[in-house]
């Protein structure tokens, strides 16, 4: 007499898990280069926001630090960094401040990376990079470090950046001096343009 035997082939099992793999693919939306670029811009204005609360709160300088390596194939980065002299001169503007070494604490102008708002570098999407950081009609950085200033009193250095992907995408953040907020546009608009 023979046994009924019940249960799945192996082959059975297979196609099943082949076909919910094909839904779940179908099923999630693919994350667009705009997607990431939103999501990263999302980001740059809350650390703007809590920068300029923190400064406030410690009554501390801090500083949101813009990398910018002209080569391409390199990323664009963000994070902040804390005064760590209190009482010395610091140098607050981009004129006065020398390129920090990597792997230095701190910089020759009193500043360490601040982990409590940024635990790493942050990098924008692949792909896109910080096209220019206006801070007047005269002073536009293009390549290497750029530094907005968040003062004890609430100020904030004015600033404009530019985010782009050198194709058809070109968005613009306005950091207000005395808010700290950044409004976002998705055009590229000069300071001269914004005043």
């Amino acid at each position: 007499m023979r046994s009924k035997q019940s249960g799945f082939t192996l082959i059975e099992i297979m196609i099943v898990m082949v076909l919910v793999a094909a839904l779940v693919t179908l099923a999630i939306p693919k994350i667009s280069p705009l997607d990431r670029l939103r999501t990263a811009v999302r980001r740059l204005t809350v650390i703007t926001r809590e920068t300029q609360t923190t400064a406030r709160l410690s009554s501390n300088i801090y500083r949101l630090v813009f990398d910018m390596p002209e080569d391409e194939k390199k990323e664009h980065t963000f994070w902040v960094e804390a005064a760590t002299k209190k009482g010395v001169a610091l140098a607050t503007s981009n004129k006065d401040d020398k390129d920090k070494h990597e792997g230095e604490e701190t910089s020759e102008t009193g500043f360490g990376a601040d982990p409590k708002i940024t635990k790493k570098k942050e990098a924008l999407p692949s792909g896109f990079r910080f096209e220019d950081i206006e801070f007047s009609e005269k002073d536009k950085i293009t390549s290497g470090k750029a530094y907005i200033y968040f003062f004890p009193q609430g100020f904030v250095t004015k600033a404009v950046i530019h985010i782009t992907n050198k194709k058809n995408l070109h968005w613009t953040i306005v950091i207000n001096s005395l808010t700290g907020y950044g409004q976002v546009l998705t055009e590229y608009k000069s300071i001269k343009d914004i005043q």
